[in-house]
């Protein structure tokens, strides 16, 4: 099977990811409910927060390309680097990162967004990595993730990460005015 439902009820098919099932709220709710680093870090922090810190961060990349970065983790997970460069999916054994290419595509088209620049937010990514490794992951493990940062440095602001809760309304928030609704 290559479908799931999401929280809205709609099925989403990974083989053939439609715009007519994208909901902005599906996507929020997910990613404030999905903690990055695969769970790994010293307290709850989700992708819902870290794409609206990135969104209202002075970073590069304009802000909804920012907020929406990671938008396809909503339907695939966020699923750790050095695994995802490597994985292939279904019968054509297709690189992961192909299918999260199309499932941003249909995100972006489903959303009526101009398109998702992700080559514009790699650096700001980087910038938040600094950031988060910082303030949410053990110490002495630092360096292990150099490589990943790209000798970028972390935002001056601490993070004190959001309840799920909060994280998913503030998302939605954001987007919204982002959209200038």
């Amino acid at each position: 099977m290559s479908k799931i439902v999401t929280y809205s009820g709609e099925v989403f098919d990974f083989n053939h990811p439609s715009r007519n099932v994208i909901l902005i709220e599906d996507i929020a709710h997910s990613l404030a409910l999905q903690c990055r680093y695969t769970g790994h870090t010293k307290k709850f922090y989700s992708i819902a927060e870290h794409s609206y810190r990135m969104s209202m961060a002075n970073l590069p990349g304009d802000p909804m390309s920012r907020l929406m970065h990671d938008s396809a983790e909503a339907y695939i997970s966020d699923i750790a680097y050095p695994i995802k460069r490597n994985l292939l999916y279904g019968i054509d054994r297709i690189p992961i990162s192909l299918l999260e290419h199309d499932i941003i595509n249909a995100i972006a088209i489903g959303l009526g967004l101009f398109v998702i620049d992700l080559k514009s937010t790699k650096r700001g990514d980087r910038v938040m990595m600094a950031t988060e490794v910082r303030d949410l992951m053990p110490k002495e493990r630092h360096e292990m993730y150099s490589d990943y940062v790209g000798g970028e440095s972390p935002l001056k602001e601490k993070i004190k990460p959001f309840s799920p809760k909060k994280a998913e309304k503030l998302f939605l928030k954001r987007y919204y005015e982002l959209c200038n609704m």
